[in-house]
């Protein structure tokens, strides 16, 4: 065979032999995954071989130089090939779901007829030789055949079509429309090869069966025709574009040798070799160049695909509420992989029941109604397969006829293809449902794992978003409770500091009143000594109006009756001063003028015994702002126990006033030399109604109300006390006060 005769036989099996590849990859593909259906992927798979064994019959019998085993060859790929027709037939049937059984019968028994004729004559009576090459010469019989094929296409594309018309979601017409051009195409090219077996000089179309088999292919893959459970894997196309790589490669080698043949070299292998060398150095650049080509093409999604998936993972770790969790989740699976519809059902931990749904779509609102119909049984066939499940895993399912009609019903009816479930600790938590997407496509390996991704965080979201839900809740509760309690304490508070005013207010008044017999005998002597001697001067003025020798003796009395009055003045002074009621604390207060209006008020306690009080009161004591008359009542309580420790043989008292300029605060001490306080008993002394006093002598109430006050004040009360050796109060008034 010259070099040009090689070269022409290369060029012509080299189309023949890519499809024999292509075919015979698909017949792999389909067996060897899980398809929907075992009875459509042998059908499938049985076309793919009869198409991979007619495309490998042109390589060999134009490779062949005996013909007469080129023609048994040819005769005995027909004893398989005939059968193609019944089988192109049942394939379409069951594809479209048909059931035709009686023109399946007879197209079989057509071809088990024409069967009997392919070992003669009568069907290929040789071969004819063209200038691309050998091929078959027909017989009578090949021509039914042939016409008997064409039939069975047109039929059968007719019945796609149709299909393809009436079909209403995007992913079934494209699955059709690969079938329609990749099968329809395909037989059609296959079928014309009888143009020059029947003699006409043209190039077989059937060696360009190969175009409409690779666009069947990536419908299979890429649009799943035949349900591959949605994750074709891309060694399908590496192992295409490698071997159809090789035998480029290997053609080039056989023509090369037969070049070098032709030229009369002694050592044709050694520069078929030589000369192979630069295919083999852009052999393997070329093999990664069209894996990459693939990896951008097929699978470009997965890029973005990272992106998604890091922003997704960012945004569920950061969101506390379900209803964003379950908005957020399903807008991004909704907008990333560009879906029909999204259902996302959250279950309640505690009842398992649907406590949350959110859905996208056309169709997703009604099957939100709808699913609460089958809850109970796909959250039992889900938790039974506790893994991702389509919706041929559901039909291939060996649940109950009842179950399985209700949970198929509900999924075909909403066109949902997966169903994702979202375990927190082995618990199901939430469903992820997810339809076709609007393109058509399929669901690549790279979905599924960022689906799967995403899932097992959302999970983990949804558990963090309800237990923060539930914290929020037992939160709310508490704030609830503690505001009813605070209330219920506020309430208590102020009817305790009312009762406490009210309390102050009456021991202020009680001991006022204790007070006012002693002090209208304190205004009896003067104003009665101020009468009398008014009178007496008023008499002497009558009976001697002339004689000025009584004058200087009236006016004597008269200003000692001026004095008297005065002292009566200065006591009700204090007493006014002292009983005044007001919540003014904000007044300036003379503590000096205090303590003598309080020793003015208790004179009458302690004149009539041998008591002496001194008085070390500084002049320069600075204002000090608050209540006159509380500051007053908290004295006279604190001088009158002073008073009180005091045995009947009398004692002494000494106050003390003055200004502390380190601690700007004014200090105030009365001391006793009475009886003092047992040490145990020091604790208790500001307790309310606590008093040492014999029953009906006191209330209990004097140091305590005096604490309260000057409390008030922000200051501070301490007692100092030795036992039968005196006490000492000491009060200690800042004279910067906060904001009242």
């Amino acid at each position: 065979m010259s070099g040009n005769a090689a070269a022409s036989v290369c060029l012509y099996v080299l189309p023949a032999a890519v499809g024999s590849l292509v075919f015979f990859a698909l017949m792999i593909v389909s067996l060897v995954r899980d398809g929907r259906s075992i009875a459509v992927n042998r059908l499938f798979a049985a076309i793919c071989f009869l198409g991979a064994l007619i495309n490998a019959d042109v390589v060999v019998v134009a490779l062949v130089n005996d013909n007469e085993l080129a023609l048994k060859i040819d005769r005995l790929v027909y004893l398989l090939f005939i059968f193609s027709i019944p089988v192109y037939i049942r394939f379409t049937h069951v594809y479209l779901g048909i059931s035709r059984r009686l023109l399946e019968k007879a197209t079989l028994g057509a071809s088990a007829f024409m069967l009997l004729f392919t070992q003669h004559a009568v069907f290929i009576s040789g071969h004819q030789e063209y200038s691309f090459g050998r091929i078959a010469q027909a017989g009578p019989m090949y021509c039914l055949f042939i016409a008997f094929a064409g039939i069975a296409v047109v039929y059968c594309m007719a019945l796609m079509v149709a299909h393809l018309v009436a079909a209403t979601d995007n992913r079934r017409k494209n699955r059709l429309k690969y079938l329609i051009v990749g099968f329809g195409m395909g037989a059609a090219l296959i079928a014309l090869n009888a143009l020059p077996v029947m003699g006409i000089p043209v190039y077989p179309p059937g060696n360009f069966s190969f175009i409409p088999a690779v666009v069947l292919a990536f419908g299979v893959l890429k649009y799943d025709l035949l349900d591959l459970r949605a994750a074709a894997g891309k060694w399908f196309f590496y192992l295409f574009f490698t071997g159809s790589l090789a035998i480029v490669y290997l053609l080039i080698l056989y023509i090369l040798n037969l070049a070098a043949m032709s030229l009369g070299t002694h050592n044709p292998l050694v520069i078929s070799l030589l000369l192979a060398l630069p295919v083999v150095l852009i052999y393997e650049p070329l093999k990664k160049a069209i894996r990459a080509l693939v990896e951008r093409f097929y699978f470009r999604g997965r890029y973005n695909y990272r992106h998604v998936l890091k922003d997704v993972s960012h945004t569920l770790t950061s969101l506390l509420k379900l209803e964003d969790v379950g908005r957020y989740l399903v807008d991004s699976v909704y907008s990333a992989l560009n879906l029909s519809s999204v259902f996302l059902v959250v279950f309640d931990e505690e009842k398992g029941d649907a406590a949350m749904m959110e859905y996208r779509g056309d169709t997703a609102a009604e099957a939100a109604d709808r699913f609460r119909e089958v809850t109970g049984p796909v959250t039992e066939f889900i938790e039974e397969a506790g893994r991702v499940l389509s919706a041929a895993d559901i039909e291939r399912s060996g649940m109950s006829a009842n179950t399985k009609e209700k949970i198929t019903g509900f999924v075909k009816r909403f066109d949902f293809v997966f169903i994702f479930p979202l375990y927190f600790k082995n618990r199901l938590s939430a469903l992820l449902m997810l339809g076709d997407k609007i393109s058509g496509d399929l669901f690549t390996p790279e979905d599924l794992e960022l689906l799967t991704t995403i899932s097992n965080q959302a999970a983990v979201a949804i558990a963090n978003a309800a237990g923060y839900e539930r914290l929020a809740n037992v939160n709310r509760d508490l704030e609830r409770r503690v505001e009813e309690r605070t209330a219920g304490l506020v309430r208590a508070m102020e009817e305790r500091e009312h009762t406490r005013q009210q309390l102050i207010r009456s021991e202020s008044l009680a001991a006022i009143g204790q007070l006012v017999a002693g002090t209208a005998h304190e205004l009896n002597n003067p104003l009665a000594g101020a009468l009398s001697l008014v009178e007496s001067s008023m008499e002497t003025l009558s009976e001697n109006r002339r004689d000025e020798e009584y004058l200087d003796e009236v006016l004597e009395d008269l200003a000692f009756s001026v004095k008297e009055l005065k002292r009566a003045g200065g006591i009700i002074k204090s007493l006014l001063s002292l009983s005044r009621q007001t919540h003014e604390t904000n007044e300036p207060v003379n503590i000096n003028a205090v303590l003598e209006d309080a020793l003015r008020i208790l004179r009458i306690r302690y004149k009539n015994r041998d008591i002496a009080i001194t008085k070390e009161l500084a002049p320069d004591t600075p204002v000090l702002r608050g209540n006159t008359a509380q500051l007053g009542q908290a004295f006279i309580n604190i001088i009158n126990n002073a008073i009180q420790a005091l045995p009947d043989s009398g004692g002494s008292i000494t106050l003390t006033s003055r200004f502390v300029e380190e601690k700007n605060s004014l200090l105030v001490h009365c001391r006793d030399d009475g009886c003092g306080i047992p040490p145990d008993r020091l604790q208790e002394i500001f307790h309310p109604f606590y008093t040492t006093k014999q029953a009906g002598e006191g209330t209990g109430l004097g140091l305590y109300i005096s604490h309260e006050i000057i409390r008030r004040h922000e200051g501070t009360i301490h007692v100092e006390s030795e036992w039968e050796r005196g006490t000492t109060v000491l009060v200690d008034f800042p004279l910067e006060r906060s904001e009242q």
